[in-house]
């Protein structure tokens, strides 16, 4: 059977649900009518990084490997950011399928198949593509580019800038444009290539909104009250609504007969993770040291109850590094950074960017991205180029005391992700490895210890022990990751004091809800399966396409081949 799978990337279904029952996504709600809905439960850890390498494979973390795209080496203590997996070991499962004639559009995180045929085409307009700008055949994506254009939001949906209007405004319009060029290319695609018996595509854009602009909808977000909060949530709305009218249209482009599924393999939530992990930096740095590494404004005047959150003056990443400043080491310069006025010190840092000819620090506008062009370089030949610096998170400015402390928080996309420095693992290891449960006790309780400067409620929700009793297990590179309940901007710990507040990043991140609409031929109409495992999304669009249930895969397909066939 021809199939056609459409992914809308980190799409929460409530709100999708919402939109449908207010009769704001009725293509949306005629496929859930005509079709069979089920919601599908993915990774509680490394839910911002896996789900897409877990959907491509078929095969969850522990197998393939890929956990995370930040990388950790216990020989240097260094950080890194990996591009997509390299699919050596588990094949993407389309491969399985042996589709004869496949179009495969901006897929996140996956790479090129030489041998498979078709049209392959990575990073048009993917949030996370994680792979350079490529196609198979060579050459499509420049001819892509000439006639439709790059997506109008690429190297730009992901700048820390949501409390600036006009920054938001602008993308939110480049969002809109986006997604109706990418089923512009859809449909050129298919003209291209009749024949075609498997497409698949992820929508990007309500990745990007819900980014942004989740504390506008989201009744649990503590910022909903912040400046432009209503316009915002417009603005998610508003995209989401979008991405139903490009459904409709791509269903309406699909042959007689053609299967197609509608799904999302992560969505969206209130964020607690990017500011969690530096704030536990900080407390950790504090308890094993007797001070902090950073000055934040807030040791000055305290932070009480009620009072408004942070919000930067230009860029999120020019803010932090001015206000959350690294403390000198020595005790004169220490001496000033901590006790010399605030004015004093930024007169201060003015004057070495001028002697240092340092442009100032850029508005938070939304310039035009430097796109690149198609590369012509073979996968085999790109391995160098999929390897970032990850310098930018602020958990690596701990980085020069992780072999000095028992227990240090790595960069990450989600959570507080912890790592113990274990003797005959780490280089410099400080626990020895028959005491490693003892220390993740140890970090666990102090955690325990952190509350909500603002409600005083817990900042732990739940701890994940990644390797419990054996430090030399494999896995990935934390050895807790710590999920924190609702979102806060400043923390306090009986012992370490009062962590910030800092600005927040970005007000949504990645829960771990999807979903999955399917119609076509044989697929019950009006059907709710509940709940599934994500990695059943793999083998049910395996299933549809082959008539039988897949091999190799670990998902247990939700529709029965027979009644599909």
């Amino acid at each position: 059977m021809r199939i056609a799978a459409l992914g809308l990337d980190a799409a929460e279904w409530w709100l999708v649900e919402q939109l449908m029952d207010e009769g704001l996504a009725p293509n949306l709600a005629a496929m859930r009518a005509g079709g069979t809905l089920c919601r599908l439960e993915n990774l509680r850890a490394f839910r911002a990084e896996a789900p897409w390498t877990q959907f491509a494979t078929g095969r969850p973390p522990g197998d393939t490997g890929y956990w995370s795209l930040v990388q950790y080496d216990p020989e240097t203590y260094e950080v890194w950011e990996r591009g997509a997996y390299d699919y050596d070991a588990f094949p993407p499962f389309w491969r399985g399928l042996r589709p004869t004639s496949p179009i495969l559009f901006d897929l996140p995180q996956t790479r090129p198949e030489p041998d498979l045929g078709g049209t392959q085409v990575m990073a048009w307009g993917a949030h996370s593509a994680q792979y350079p700008r490529a196609s198979n055949p060579k050459g499509l994506l420049r001819e892509i580019d000439a006639r439709f254009g790059p997506h109008p939001a690429y190297a730009q949906d992901n700048e820390p800038c949501w409390y600036d209007p006009a920054y938001f405004g602008a993308l939110v319009e480049a969002l809109h444009s986006g997604a109706r060029t990418r089923i512009d290319v859809l449909r050129w695609l298919m003209e291209r290539q009749p024949d075609w018996d498997l497409l698949m595509s992820v929508m990007s854009e309500s990745h990007a909104v819900g980014h942004h602009g989740w504390h506008g909808v989201d009744p649990r977000h503590p910022f909903g009250d912040v400046v432009h909060a209503a316009a915002a949530g417009d603005h998610v709305r508003a995209v989401y609504r979008a991405l139903d009218e490009q459904v409709g249209r791509l269903g309406a482009l699909l042959p007689q007969g053609c299967a197609f599924v509608v799904f999302s393999v992560h969505g969206m939530q209130p964020n607690a993770g990017d500011l969690a992990a530096p704030m536990a930096a900080e407390v950790l740095h504090r308890l094993r040291f007797g001070r902090g590494l950073v000055q934040a404004p807030s040791e000055r005047w305290r932070r009480r109850r009620g009072e408004p959150v942070v919000v930067p003056q230009g860029r999120w990443s020019v803010h932090m590094k001015r206000a959350f400043r690294e403390v000198p080491p020595d005790g004169v310069r220490r001496f000033w950074w901590e006790q010399a006025p605030e004015g004093l010190r930024r007169v201060q840092q003015d004057l070495r960017r001028r002697l240092k000819r340092q442009s100032p620090p850029r508005r938070a506008t939304f310039p035009e991205a430097d796109i690149p062009p198609e590369t012509d370089q073979d996968p085999a030949d790109l391995a160098g180029e999929l390897y970032k610096d990850i310098s930018w998170q602020l958990p690596t400015w701990y980085r020069r005391s992780w072999p000095d402390m028992d227990a240090f928080v790595l960069p990450g996309y989600a959570d507080i992700q912890i790592r113990v420095n274990v003797e005959g693992r780490e280089r410099n290891g400080r626990v020895p490895a028959g005491d490693f449960d003892r220390a993740c006790d140890a970090v666990e309780a102090e955690l325990r210890r952190c509350c909500d400067a603002r409600t005083g409620r817990p900042l732990v929700s739940e701890v994940i022990r990644t390797r419990p009793g054996d430090a030399h297990a494999p896995g990935p590179a934390p050895d807790l990751v710590v999920v924190c309940g609702d979102p806060f901007d400043a923390i306090v710990h009986p012992d370490a004091g009062l962590v910030g507040p800092y600005p927040m990043f970005r007000p949504g991140e990645h829960s771990s809800n999807g979903f999955a609409l399917m119609t076509g031929p044989g697929i019950p109409a009006g059907r709710d399966l509940g709940a599934r495992p994500a990695l059943d999304l793999s083998a049910t669009i395996a299933a549809i396409a082959a008539g039988a249930p897949p091999e190799g895969l670990a998902g247990t397909p939700m529709l029965v081949p027979a009644v599909v066939g």
